[in-house]
């Protein structure tokens, strides 16, 4: 009898736990882009082919609306800012769960393969808590990151949350919305831009491009090989379409051509490249598309790190999608890549 009493008062203050923590979450934690994704994907009103994954790059670049014109296919944009190479294999396999996806493009960020942040750190599990606790993925990711994982982002979403009044009220009255209950990203307000349907983010223009200072500290980055956990994840993602006879494509997109040569992109190319052929790999590097079939400058993008403006992405996004409905009949390459980095340069300093 002793000890059915302790087993009660010890399930008593769980379930009390569990009400504060589901308490905390409604008042506090900001619900934005990534879980509005997350729901979208997991709907019943659409079974996607083809998803796009990747990071902020990735994001504001492709737009699935446009690829699907050109390539005969149903996209989504999976990417979201910060994505880490670990975060994409658990997010691919989160859009597997409900979709049947034949196709993955895999945007290949040179920032997140290249010396990144050490695994563990304080924010990673952002991702992980976007995730709802009736996904397999979500236990799989707890389970096989048990010793990288804080506590206070795992069972709760404390890197999201905020204590302000102010910020509670808004929480609540969003929480409470027509278009939260619907997920609809296209109701989500930025002043950079507008989210539009399927993931995309299209980025307003600029007058004036920022970030100089970020490329000033990368610029040594290209020396570094892909190593530890990039390394591991970019072959477990490898390793996971092989096995669900799902066709991977890998792409690098465009970034701001001042900046190609300062971060010497021909160094990240050459070691991305190397990875992806021993895995047989397909694998377009669209900062060597021919400046006659994507014309481009600094103003096509709103810094020098490589964001590109929503009117350029209509041009990469169409571009991507027929360069995708090409990719098995046998493309000719030599008509839309230069065939190396000193031909890309040569042609920059022409224009």
């Amino acid at each position: 009898m002793k000890n059915i009493k302790i087993y009660a008062r010890s399930l008593i203050f769980l379930i009390g736990l569990a009400v504060i923590f589901i308490g905390i979450d409604f008042l506090c934690a900001r619900d934005g882009y990534t879980d509005y994704l997350l729901r979208n994907v997991n709907s019943d009103t659409q079974d996607y082919d083809t998803v796009i994954i990747g990071a902020s790059h990735t994001k504001v670049s492709t737009n699935p609306v446009l690829l699907d014109q050109n390539a005969d296919t149903c996209s989504i944009n999976m990417a979201i800012s910060g994505e880490t190479v670990k975060d994409s294999f658990y997010l691919l396999e989160e859009t597997c769960r409900n979709n049947d996806v034949k196709t993955v493009i895999l945007d290949i960020d040179y920032q997140y393969y290249f010396n990144p942040p050490r695994e563990g750190f304080y924010s990673e599990s952002f991702f992980e808590s976007q995730i709802r606790w009736s996904s397999p993925v979500k236990w799989q990711y707890i389970l096989e990151n048990l010793q990288y994982l804080d506590v206070r982002n795992t069972f709760t979403r404390g890197v999201v949350c905020s204590y302000e009044p102010a910020e509670i009220c808004v929480n609540v009255k969003q929480k409470l919305s027509k278009s939260y209950k619907e997920a609809d990203i296209a109701s989500l307000d930025s002043p950079a831009g507008t989210y539009i349907d399927r993931g995309y983010f299209y980025m307003n223009p600029v007058n004036a491009l920022g970030g100089q200072d970020v490329i000033d500290q990368w610029k040594d980055r290209s020396n570094e090989c892909v190593r530890g956990y990039p390394l591991r994840y970019l072959n477990r993602i490898i390793k996971y379409c092989r096995d669900n006879d799902i066709d991977l494509i890998c792409v690098t997109s465009p970034i701001t051509p001042s900046s190609i040569k300062k971060l010497h992109m021909e160094n990240v190319h050459s070691t991305i490249n190397a990875i992806l052929e021993k895995n047989n790999v397909p694998y377009y590097d669209f900062n060597m598309t021919r400046l006659d079939i994507l014309p481009r400058e600094d103003e096509d993008f709103i810094d020098y790190e490589g964001h590109m403006n929503g009117e350029f992405a209509k041009e990469y996004s169409a571009l991507l999608g027929q360069i995708i409905k090409k990719h098995n009949n046998d493309i000719d390459v030599e008509k839309y890549f230069y065939s190396s980095y000193d031909q890309l340069y040569e042609n920059l300093m022409e224009n």
